[in-house]
């Protein structure tokens, strides 16, 4: 049975993995860094960023997008952050096809009318349950928190990088200072309309994001709070359901909710 611990690890590994496009914005910012370093005068940027430009992919802590793949698919399948290659219709890895049928029975228990029964409606909660909480207890061993712990670093000192005035001022206008919360724990105007602007002015190789950078920030939170629900401790079957549900609708893929 996985422990608290192990419950915040899945649910932080999952919401980075889900952010990793900000790791890969980070990069092309160092990049930029010292390709323009006239636009940067600040004393604020964490020293990591010539890590960032001069180690990324090469050293320990800073591995690149398909090491990263290669960390966190092997939990959560793609990330959901990252738009569906063309002419693929659905997740065939075993996360997203367990999730799946989480999804689609905690929609059924959380939208139920009072004339229904919610006893029938928890059943196939209770029955998808099992499932994906044994394949998630799977990952308690070293592999798993090694890949874990690349990923928070890589993840930390990108989010810095972004977070810092200088490198923010060089894209938008900030006032006041990005969150230290910002993405991970907390929205913030200035950390969203960010994003958007470093795509569009770096022309990054290979960033598209799957939705507007607030719903995918939701998206982030929403399914670290449920996996921790999904696989903690206490297992509370209401709790996994109004958590879970959430999850679902800012996939953007179940009804009411839908990405424009």
């Amino acid at each position: 049975m996985a422990t608290a611990r192990e419950s915040t690890f899945l649910g932080d590994m999952y919401a980075r993995w889900t952010l990793d496009s900000l790791v890969e914005i980070a990069h092309a910012i160092a990049i930029d860094y010292f390709a323009s370093p006239e636009f940067y005068q600040g004393d604020d940027v964490p020293d990591e960023i010539l890590d960032f430009w001069l180690s990324y992919g090469s050293l320990k802590d800073f591995p690149n997008k398909d090491q990263r793949r290669i960390l966190a698919a092997a939990i959560f399948g793609e990330s959901d952050g990252y738009p569906t290659p063309t002419g693929v219709t659905s997740s065939n890895d075993k996360f997203h096809q367990g999730r799946d049928t989480l999804f689609k029975a905690c929609i059924a228990a959380q939208t139920a009318t009072s004339a229904q029964s919610q006893a029938g409606l928890d059943f196939p909660v209770t029955t998808a349950l099992p499932s994906l909480r044994s394949y998630l207890d799977g990952f308690a061993g070293k592999a798993a928190a090694t890949s874990y712990e690349q990923l928070k670093t890589v993840s930390d000192v990108a989010f810095a990088i972004l977070r810092s005035d200088t490198v923010s001022s060089r894209f938008i206008n900030v006032h006041p200072p990005i969150s230290n919360e910002w993405p991970l724990q907390k929205s913030d105007a200035n950390g969203d309309k960010l994003i958007p602007e470093c795509i569009a002015r770096l022309k990054i190789d290979g960033i598209d994001l799957k939705m507007p950078f607030p719903d995918l920030r939701a998206l982030a939170q929403h399914g670290e709070q449920a996996l921790e629900a999904i696989v903690g401790p206490s297992r509370e079957l209401k709790e996994v359901i109004q958590k879970t549900y959430a999850w679902a609708m800012f996939t953007g893929s179940y009804s009411p909710y839908t990405v424009l």
